[in-house]
């Protein structure tokens, strides 16, 4: 059976009985090692229809997978496998073969990615001030032009440099960006120091100047206080948030980067976040 985009792309589902059956449907897809993976994404650089279309469906569970980490944010199972598909899609399109990533890895990212944006757009819990929306609204569109324009994904640095923002803007955006996605109800923001941090940066009724200069304020000593962690708890802060301008990591991501296990990096981050948000009181 072929896979199109639109196949995909419209999917829908009108209940957890539909929801069961797509699952049924995928669960014989075949599982592709690592040799496959690679032998498969040359064809996709070919153009080869067919490839393009195993790879993708060889996956869909992994989209299952991690739609149920995002479950409680604002968008429903079945919108969140429509969004991770659309990130698989992308990502089984940009996939290196010859990158010493296995394609799962590589793959999550978009997936991730995917259904966090459709989150930020959806939900209504987030509240930032005005203008910090106003500043990812202008860095959405820029990404946009510059997608169409490339014919990829750009990177921060060059959203950045296509809307001329100075290195204090380029970090308020990064951070922004971060708390649009740590949506409440979700594993990656479940602790109570997490809440107090984000509150540092949302303000519902933030309207004047004054409030804003205010809230930049914050988000500056926020900056400041991870220069005052440990080196350990910095990096894991850094990385977790995005802070380094390469995109924020999962916890499982930053555990394979440092070298340390999962439950070690979020011991390090709660603590990091609970001595940020103390430290916030005094800078």
């Amino acid at each position: 059976m072929r896979i199109s985009t639109e196949d995909l792309s419209s999917t829908s589902f009108a209940g957890p009985s539909l929801v069961n059956l797509y699952l049924r449907e995928i669960r014989d897809a075949p599982l592709l090692s690592s040799s496959d993976e690679r032998r498969l994404a040359r064809l996709v650089a070919d153009g080869d229809p067919e490839a393009r279309d195993l790879m993708i469906r060889s996956n869909l569970r992994l989209v299952v997978n991690v739609s149920r980490h995002y479950l409680g944010r604002g968008l429903g199972i079945e919108d969140l496998i429509e969004e991770g598909n659309l990130g698989l899609m992308r990502a089984v399109e940009s996939y290196d073969p010859d990158a010493a990533t296995r394609f799962s890895t590589y793959a999550v990212y978009w997936i991730k990615q995917s259904m966090r944006r459709a989150i930020m757009n959806q939900a209504r819990a987030v509240r930032l001030p005005a203008y910090l929306v106003n500043l990812l609204a202008k860095w959405h569109r820029a990404s946009a032009c510059l997608t169409e324009r490339l014919e990829r994904v750009p990177t921060d640095d060059e959203v950045a440099a296509a809307l001329k923002l100075t290195k204090r803007k380029h970090k308020l955006a990064l951070w922004a960006l971060e708390v649009a996605r740590a949506m409440p109800g979700g594993q990656e923001s479940s602790t109570a120091s997490e809440f107090a941090l984000e509150e540092m940066v949302s303000d519902s009724r933030s309207r004047s100047v004054e409030d804003q200069v205010h809230h930049s304020d914050c988000l500056q000593r926020i900056f400041r206080g991870i220069d005052l962690l440990d080196p350990l708890e910095a990096r894991v802060v850094r990385l977790r948030f995005g802070l380094t301008g390469a995109p924020a990591m999962s916890l499982q991501e930053v555990a394979e980067v440092m070298g340390i296990t999962r439950e070690r990096v979020r011991h390090v981050e709660r603590r990091a976040l609970a001595r940020l948000t103390s430290l916030s009181r005094h800078l």
